[in-house]
């Protein structure tokens, strides 16, 4: 079984992350069970999207997600047929990237 790597320090991030999309996207953004292996679900009346949140405090030219978060994200879209987002969350931006539906 693979250790957990959230920490409340890093919970804390991913929610300031998620509060600040909230107003932009005009979103409610849902924390997951574990079970889900991806962090949120976007949601206005129904849910909308599904968003990892991943928070760097250094820049880098690619952005890292490990492949077990990708396939379960990639898998909940093609099931549900609702967008998979990566968000990225740095000390002065915040990024994001719909995942397309023939993404490898």
């Amino acid at each position: 079984m693979r250790p957990l790597y959230e920490t409340p320090e890093s919970l804390e991030n991913e929610q300031r992350v998620a509060d600040l999309l909230e107003m932009y996207w005009s979103r409610k953004l849902v924390k997951l069970p574990i079970a889900y292996q991806v962090d949120f679900a976007v949601v206005k009346e129904d849910i909308t999207a599904w968003a990892e949140i991943k928070c760097r405090t250094t820049e880098y030219p690619e952005m890292y997600l490990s492949l077990h978060k990708w396939m379960a994200g990639k898998e909940l879209s093609r099931e549900t047929g609702l967008p998979f987002i990566l968000v990225y969350g740095f000390k002065d931006k915040v990024c994001w990237k719909t995942v397309e539906k023939d993404s490898p």
